[in-house]
């Protein structure tokens, strides 16, 4: 277990301290944008945008009617302050999601959690992890994310940064690095996914097209999509297109993996998330089982 810990937290610190140039990944290959289909401006794709809102299970109905009477309504000059207020609502002090990490054999190693403590006028996200199922989470960093900014590096992920901080043992929340390595936040959620869902059809094949893979797996017994957009392949996450729309359910490493488990609101509802899937590595397939998880 002493081995098992140290090595996980040695993968958070590189996740955390290390600057985005780790994660260039400038030798991965990826879709030929050239002959991809005109994308456009942000403001374009917000300006289209105008349907179906597929908030979180646990936000009340009215809330959900109220925002889509104000997308329905809104003026198409103040594209951005629409998309922050559609993003509010994914995004609300006192909602948690916990990850749970596990090895190639599927078994539990650590568990993870994120959970937003402030919203305007930007985001603040603690970062908690605890070791085995019995231990209390520790909240060890915590991220300040300008949605703003994140808006505005619809691109590429170089265009923004994030800012972090260290729970010093002493001197309590302290500043550090340069805020480029925007994964942290990006390998768990993706906000453009949130704001422009996928259309789909088949939720039981993949499907790749120039901007997008599509993969089906099991939540809670259902067969359901999850997607890849181009914008956060270089994440190698995998995020939710209907209930779970932009949070990342599912991630494979070279040798461990998470996946969604729960998410909630603090003293409020939570939902746990039962995700089946099978991942393929080469000539090897391996399962990930949920025994003694819950």
């Amino acid at each position: 277990m002493a081995t098992t810990k140290r090595a996980t937290k040695l993968a958070f610190s590189s996740i955390v301290a290390v600057s985005s140039a780790s994660f260039l990944f400038s030798s991965r290959s990826r879709p030929d944008r050239s002959t991809s289909p005109e994308i456009g401006t942000l403001p374009k794709k917000i300006s289209g945008y105008f349907g179906k809102v597929v908030p979180p299970a646990f936000i009340p109905e009215n809330v959900v009617a109220a925002l889509s009477s104000k997308l329905s309504s809104a003026p198409r000059d103040n594209l951005y302050n629409l998309a922050l207020s559609r993003l509010q609502y994914f995004f609300r002090d006192g909602d948690y999601y916990v990850w749970l990490y596990c090895d190639m054999d599927g078994n539990p190693t650590s568990w993870e959690r994120y959970s937003i403590t402030q919203t305007k006028p930007y985001l603040v996200i603690e970062m908690s992890t605890k070791f085995s199922q019995e231990e209390d989470f520790n909240t060890h960093h915590r991220m300040k994310v300008d949605l703003q900014t994140h808006l505005d590096a619809h691109e590429s992920r170089e265009g923004w940064r994030v800012g972090f901080e260290y729970n010093h043992p002493v001197d309590g929340w302290t500043v550090f690095g340069t805020g480029e390595n925007v994964q942290c936040f990006e390998e768990k959620f993706d906000i453009f996914t949130m704001l422009f869902p996928p259309s789909t059809v088949d939720d039981s094949a993949e499907i790749q097209t120039r901007d997008l893979l599509l993969r089906p797996v099991m939540i809670d017994s259902k067969n359901t999509l999850l997607c890849r957009p181009e914008r956060h392949a270089y994440t190698e996450a995998w995020y939710g297109t209907e209930e779970h729309l932009g949070i990342a359910v599912w991630k494979d490493f070279k040798e461990h993996c998470f996946k969604l488990i729960e998410r909630g609101r603090v003293d409020q509802s939570s939902k746990y998330v039962n995700v089946t899937a099978s991942i393929k590595k080469g000539m090897m397939q391996r399962n990930i089982h949920d025994n003694n998880v819950f």
